[in-house]
C-alpha cells in the first residue's frame, strides 16, 4: 500500500483496548504522536468505553471539539490523540484528573489523581546527546526534547517534569534500590524495587526486581554494546584485499592502515572505524573496495532503541506518583484464591 496506514481492523486491535469483537469492523486508529500505536490508548476509547461519557464517537467528536479535553496542559482536539504511559489527561469542566498507568494485567488503568499531583508528570530518559554548537539535550520516553540538562542525567534515568514550564524538577537515578514499574513484557504493570543487574555484554542485560509481597522477578534490560559518541564524521574507508578471517574475536590494534574487514560469530562483516578503532558495521557495494560506515549516532540509535522495560517511579521505596489499585502486585492462582477466602471468611 502506499502511504501510512489510515485504517485498523477490530481484531487486529491492541488487546489491552478491550473492544469487543461484535462492535463492529474496525477499531479507532491512534493519530501519528509522541507514543507508539500498541502503547497507547486513543481519547475515544478513554472517553467512551472507560469513562463512559460518550455513546459514539460522533459524541467524543463533539466534546473534543469544545476544547474540554488537556493532555499534559494542551488542549487536544483529536479524538484519535494516542495518550500514553505517564500522560495526564485533564477535564477542567468536571475537576477531573487522570494519570495513565498500567494495571498488573497490562492495562490502561482509570486512575484518579489529584490536582496537585497533575502538575508534573514522570519521563524515562531514552538519548542524551550533544547537538548542534556543542549544545546537550535529552529526549524523553514521550518525546520530549529538553535541552541543557542536569550532567547527571544519564540514559534510563527517570526526571520528574513540570507539565506548565517543561521544565525538570527532580531526577531519579537507574540504580539498585529504587522503585520501579515495568512497561513492557511478561511481567507488564508490575512495581518492584531493584534488586541487580546482571551485565551480559553482547546480549541483553537482566535486571532482578523483587516487590512489596517479596515475589522476586526479572525483566530484560538493555541491549549491550559501545557507548557511541554521536559527534564522530560519516565516513568511508578502504578495505585490503584479503579474505575474511574466521578467528571470531581477534582484532589488531589501529595503527593508521585501512580497516580491515572481519567476520564476527554471527556471521556480519564488521569494520573498525579509523578514528577511534570501534567496532562498526559495515556495508558493501558490488564491484567495489569502499565499505560505507554506519556514523556513530546512528549506531547509537540503534543499539539504544532496545532499551528495558523497567521504568523508574521512586526513590527507595516512596513513588513520585500514585499507583492504582493493588499497588502493582501481581499474585499467583493460589494467593489471589486464599485472599478470596480470607476476604469472604471476614465479611461471613
Amino acid at each position: 500500500a502506499r502511504g501510512p496506514k489510515k485504517h485498523l481492523k477490530r481484531l487486529n486491535a491492541p488487546k489491552a483496548w478491550m473492544l469487543d469483537k461484535l462492535g463492529g469492523v474496525y477499531a479507532p486508529r491512534p493519530s501519528t504522536g509522541p507514543h507508539k500505536l500498541r502503547e497507547s490508548l486513543p481519547l475515544v476509547i478513554f472517553l467512551r468505553n472507560r469513562l463512559k461519557y460518550a455513546l459514539t464517537n460522533c459524541e467524543v467528536k463533539k466534546i473534543v471539539m469544545q476544547r474540554l479535553i488537556k493532555v499534559d496542559g494542551k488542549v487536544r482536539t483529536d479524538p484519535n490523540y494516542p495518550a500514553g504511559f505517564m500522560d495526564v489527561v485533564t477535564i477542567e469542566k468536571t475537576g477531573e484528573y487522570f494519570r495513565l498507568i498500567y494495571d498488573v494485567k497490562g492495562r490502561f488503568t482509570i486512575h484518579r489523581i489529584t490536582a496537585e499531583e497533575a502538575k508534573y508528570k514522570l519521563c524515562k530518559v531514552k538519548r542524551v546527546q550533544t547537538g548542534p554548537k556543542g549544545i546537550p539535550f535529552l529526549v524523553t520516553h514521550d518525546g520530549r526534547t529538553i535541552r541543557y540538562p542536569d550532567p547527571v542525567i544519564k540514559v534510563n534515568d527517570t526526571i520528574q517534569l513540570d507539565i506548565a514550564t517543561s521544565k525538570i524538577m527532580d531526577s531519579i537515578k537507574f540504580d539498585s534500590g529504587n522503585l520501579c514499574m515495568i512497561t513492557g513484557g511478561r511481567n507488564l504493570g508490575r512495581v518492584g524495587t531493584v534488586v541487580n543487574r546482571e551485565r551480559h555484554p553482547g546480549s541483553f542485560d537482566i535486571v532482578h526486581i523483587k516487590d512489596s509481597q517479596g515475589h522476586t522477578f526479572a525483566t530484560r534490560s538493555l541491549m549491550c554494546g559501545s557507548q557511541w559518541d554521536s559527534t564522530k564524521p560519516r565516513g568511508k574507508v578502504k578495505v585490503w584485499g584479503v579474505p575474511l578471517r574466521e578467528d571470531g574475536h581477534s582484532v589488531p590494534e589501529w595503527d593508521g592502515r585501512p580497516a580491515l574487514p572481519e567476520r564476527l560469530g554471527s556471521g556480519r562483516r564488521h569494520t573498525r572505524d579509523p578514528k577511534d578503532g570501534e567496532l562498526c558495521p559495515a556495508r558493501t557495494k558490488l564491484g567495489e573496495t569502499l565499505m560505507e560506515v554506519r556514523s556513530d549516532s546512528d549506531m547509537q540509535s540503534i543499539v539504544r532503541a532496545r532499551l528495558n522495560n523497567v521504568f523508574i517511579i521512586g526513590k527507595a521505596t516512596k513513588p513520585y506518583v500514585s499507583l492504582p489499585r493493588g499497588k502493582g502486585v501481581k499474585l499467583s492462582i493460589a494467593e489471589e484464591r486464599d485472599k478470596r477466602l480470607a476476604a469472604k471468611a471476614a465479611t461471613g
